[in-house]
């Protein structure tokens, strides 16, 4: 069984971000969290306030995808760290935010797409 750590929520806070976001003119096409390494792309091709909202419930994405890790790793019969992935890039979008995870362990690489549906995140 796992424990909390396992499958860890509300591990980002792009705050520091989210005030440079504040402070330009122009958004950049891309942009790299200095605290995590993260590049989230196509920032330029949404308003600065929808982008500092994703920014904001990032962790509520995050959250959705670690549960559904835990739950696919409760369900098979391979180690925990098979399960365990963090986000590398990030591609926001009006309509939605496609999140691309590698494995901190094991070798592998997906995309899960989020979408804002009445004010609430969902995979899909």
């Amino acid at each position: 069984m796992p424990n909390h750590t396992d499958f860890p929520l509300n591990r980002w806070d792009f705050s520091a971000l989210m005030e440079e976001i504040r402070q330009m003119e122009t958004i950049p096409d891309t942009l790299t969290d200095k605290e995590t390494g993260i590049d989230i792309y196509q920032g330029d091709k949404i308003d600065k306030a929808a982008l500092i909202d994703i920014l904001q419930h990032f962790n509520e994405m995050d959250n959705l995808a670690q549960l559904d890790a835990k739950q696919c790793y409760e369900k098979s019969i391979y180690d925990v760290r098979d399960f365990q992935f963090v986000p590398y890039w990030i591609k926001v979008a009006k309509d939605k935010v496609t999140v691309d995870y590698v494995g901190e362990t094991v070798n592998t690489e997906f995309c899960m797409t989020f979408r804002n549906i009445d004010g609430q995140w969902q995979i899909g």
